[in-house]
């Protein structure tokens, strides 16, 4: 985990589809009411194309293609880092409404009062968002050109800005380890970094596993061992946290234990059992023993191509 870097590229800790992401934000009634706000926003103006008087069909026209466009391109991308294409989305809509509203001015008032209040509604939280996500984008340049300090440091302002994001806390220990393996600095900031960003999502295996990682790395072998197996209870089907598990409790001499965590992870993921990593102590070369014997006994596609399982040429045939 030390060796890896906060990733030069743009963080995205939501879904990739404004649909799904209301969906696990907001649950089925907020996607629902998403939609029926939509869909009166859609049906006001195709009325208006079927039936005006204003000399504004323009106007419905545009915001009409400007909802297609966006209820299309929602489908398969986040506005979380695009808030200029949602700003100009209810610009557009709103203009529809204003162009009605001041054809039948007296009239419709509360409609018209409506579309401004959310197109000031939506400017404020994008520019919120501007300026929420402005240094967790120097971080990620900074990353980039392997400016260590400079990515904490951006790092740093944006746990400030959004200290509730468990994501932005995890981006920092990434951070603060990588820079402690280039001057051999402590870990202790990237553990402090990382047990927030617990606290804050403790169902995130990443960050156990992490804190596993660098507890290990300081030498604490019993706390790397619980928060690996924390790691485990999240993800029970990932192999690589049974392995780095089990290597956890070998190296405190608990050789039974590791054993088991070993065979679990070779079960999970048996194209591991081709790495010379089993070879390199008893406990490792035990647990390859134990798994290959229970394979031996009812071998499916995947040990038939392990190497030397004597099975190989008659299942590829």
């Amino acid at each position: 985990m030390r060796a890896q870097q906060a990733p030069p590229a743009v963080l995205f800790h939501q879904a990739h589809s404004v649909y799904f992401n209301t969906l696990a934000e907001a649950g089925l009634l907020g996607l629902i009411a998403g939609g029926l706000f939509i869909g009166a926003i859609a049906a006001a103006q195709m009325q208006r194309l079927a039936d005006d008087r204003s000399g504004t069909r323009h106007f419905a026209a545009l915001s009409l293609a400007v909802l297609v466009a966006f209820l299309v391109h929602s489908g398969v991308d986040t506005l979380t880092f695009d808030k200029g294409n949602v700003l100009i989305m209810a610009v557009l809509v709103a203009s529809g409404f204003a162009a009605e509203t001041e054809a039948r001015r007296g009239r419709r008032t509360l409609r018209a009062a409506l579309p401004g209040a959310l197109a000031l509604a939506v400017l404020g939280f994008g520019v919120y968002g501007i300026w929420r996500d402005g240094p967790a984008h120097d971080a990620i340049a900074a990353t980039a050109t392997n400016d260590g300090a400079a990515a904490v440091s951006g790092w740093e302002a944006a746990v400030e800005r959004e200290p509730g994001s468990a994501a932005v806390w995890q981006q920092l220990g990434l951070a603060q380890a990588r820079l402690a393996a280039a001057d051999g600095s402590p870990l202790a900031d990237a553990v402090a970094s990382f047990e927030q960003a617990y606290r804050l999502d403790p169902h995130w295996p990443a960050n156990a596993l992490n804190l596993g990682a660098l507890t290990e790395a300081e030498g604490d072998l019993s706390t790397a061992s619980d928060w690996f197996e924390q790691a485990v209870r999240l993800a029970p089907r990932v192999a690589f946290y049974r392995i780095l598990l089990g290597r956890a409790l070998e190296a405190q001499g608990l050789s039974p234990e590791a054993e088991a965590a070993y065979a679990v992870g070779l079960e999970l993921q048996p194209s591991f059992a081709t790495a010379t990593f089993w070879q390199e102590t008893p406990s490792r070369r035990a647990a390859l023993r134990r798994w290959s014997e229970s394979a031996a006994d009812d071998p499916g596609p995947t040990w038939a191509l392990a190497p030397h399982s004597g099975v190989s040429d008659p299942y590829l045939m």
